[in-house]
């Protein structure tokens, strides 16, 4: 099989995702859906991809995820690596719909491109917190680093006892907004980024959004920790649905006129 620019593109983001569904390859890609399923079949005939069928309880056909074949991996001398069917693969899953969500939404714009840093990329480093997806974005000369946290309302929130609560994850993020820990996403992402916001989505359950907003306001004294709900996130990301700790505005990540609550 001779591979085409794009067959470069998918193993290269496959690369930097760990796994992709089908449907998500054709948002990333902008294809139709039976277009991106066969190419992705015909990469996983010639093992530069290879598939697992997702464990579901609705009816019809189980979605496939894709991940690196041997031929794929060895094309970019890195190792194959299959995903497990836990709930973190789940989680992750979400997570990379997300982040291609974000990255379409700028495909048409004339002066903000965006550039996306997986989860699973992260995970292959030594970094003490890993987000679950960053992403940054770029006008002119300006560049702006987003660390993107989903919370799906199956941690702590906060506990006397526990350090893997959420309460935990905002200290340990504000120390790191202290200190201005923006080297490995300099690095990683190509940008020279002088401090970074957190995107904080919780799930639809509204006591939980009060909680995590009345924590946040608790310990983030800078307001750099944005606050959203999943519905207002999928909805329109981009408009003026961000709670932050330092005012009563409701904010846009590119800057559009603030709103009050």
């Amino acid at each position: 099989m001779r591979l085409v620019k794009r067959d470069i593109k998918i193993i290269k983001d496959l690369a930097c995702f760990g796994f992709i569904l089908t449907s998500q390859a054709a948002k990333l890609y902008g294809m139709n859906l039976k277009v991106a399923q066969r190419r992705l079949r015909k990469l996983c005939s010639a093992d530069y991809l290879r598939k697992i069928n997702l464990a579901t309880t609705k009816q019809g056909r189980s979605p496939s995820l894709y991940y690196l074949g041997e031929k794929g991996a060895s094309y970019l001398g890195i190792a194959v690596s299959k995903p497990r069917q836990t709930l973190a693969t789940t989680h992750s899953i979400a997570n990379n719909s997300h982040l291609i969500s974000v990255s379409r939404a700028f495909v048409n714009h004339d002066d903000i491109t965006c550039k996306l840093l997986p989860e699973h990329l992260m995970r292959q480093t030594q970094q003490e917190i890993i987000p679950d997806g960053a992403f940054s974005l770029s006008r002119v000369e300006k560049s702006a680093l987003f660390l993107f946290e989903n919370c799906a309302g199956t941690e702590i929130i906060k506990s006397p006892s526990c350090h893997d609560d959420i309460e935990n994850k905002i200290i340990s993020y504000i120390e790191m907004y202290k200190e201005n820990k923006v080297e490995f996403y300099n690095k990683l992402l190509q940008k020279e980024f002088n401090h970074f916001r957190i995107l904080y989505v919780t799930n639809n359950q509204y006591s939980r959004f009060l909680a995590i907003k009345d924590l946040i306001r608790e310990h983030d004294q800078e307001g750099f920790i944005w606050l959203a709900m999943m519905k207002d996130f999928e909805k329109d990301f981009t408009g003026n649905i961000w709670h932050i700790s330092t005012d009563s505005i409701k904010h846009s990540i590119i800057g559009k006129q603030p709103c009050q609550k």
